[in-house]
């Protein structure tokens, strides 16, 4: 019986992102063109976001999940795992991003001053973080030994970098006039290939290892 091998196709895995960012992100963009004044405002705005970054959580990882069908160790706790880190990735990246400036700036929101909510690099790479925080420890269970769990740490660069260039990709492509749902499907496009392209790097060290010491 032939292998399956899904995991191994960069195509899927680019669009295992792309798909449900193109779906559920474009309707919600219009939550990061807003300036809030107080506490009450940015959660507002977060809340609005719980919903779509739920359900863009559970399409990605349901997709991740048929791509690495074939890894039985892994498949379902990565897709759990997947589900919490992308609904999370988000609102938890702006709210993050905004303490960390609202603790340079303590006079944030007193005095009418405003703040613009983003996409801006430093909430796109802790959505990267959290992703890859949550996904980092599913990695364990390919293999134990001290190679992998120094992969891991490459795991979770690589996530918050896939998702720190989405943001440089975005605005570039934006700016060409290119249409906003192209644009963010694009993003996603980005992020599940980069991301994938970590994921195959990972696996064939894996592999290489374990005929080794065969």
């Amino acid at each position: 019986m032939k292998k399956n091998n899904r995991s191994n196709n960069i195509i899927l895995w680019g669009l295992s992102f792309g798909l449900p960012w193109v779906i559920i992100i474009f309707p919600g963009i219009g939550a990061f063109q807003k300036s809030v004044t107080t506490w009450l405002g940015l959660w507002q705005i977060i809340g609005e976001l719980i919903l779509p970054c739920s359900i863009l959580g559970i399409l990605v990882a349901g997709i991740q999940y048929f791509l690495l069908e074939e890894n039985r160790k892994i498949a379902r706790l990565w897709g759990i795992a997947s589900a919490i880190g992308y609904s999370l990735a988000l609102p938890l990246g702006i709210a993050l991003d905004t303490l960390i400036q609202f603790l340079l700036t303590p006079g944030l929101f007193s005095g009418g001053n405003t703040i613009m909510i983003p996409p801006v690099p430093i909430a796109m790479i802790i959505g990267g973080m959290i992703v890859g925080l949550s996904q980092v420890l599913v990695l364990s269970k390919l293999d134990s030994n001290k190679q992998v769990r120094t992969l891991r740490f490459l795991w979770v660069a690589v996530s918050m970098l896939s998702w720190g260039l989405s943001f440089w990709l975005w605005i570039n492509l934006e700016n060409l006039g290119i249409h906003l749902r192209i644009v963010s499907s694009l993003t996603g496009v980005f992020i599940g290939l980069f991301t994938g392209l970590a994921f195959l790097f990972i696996k064939r060290n894996i592999n290489s290892n374990k005929l080794q010491a065969v």
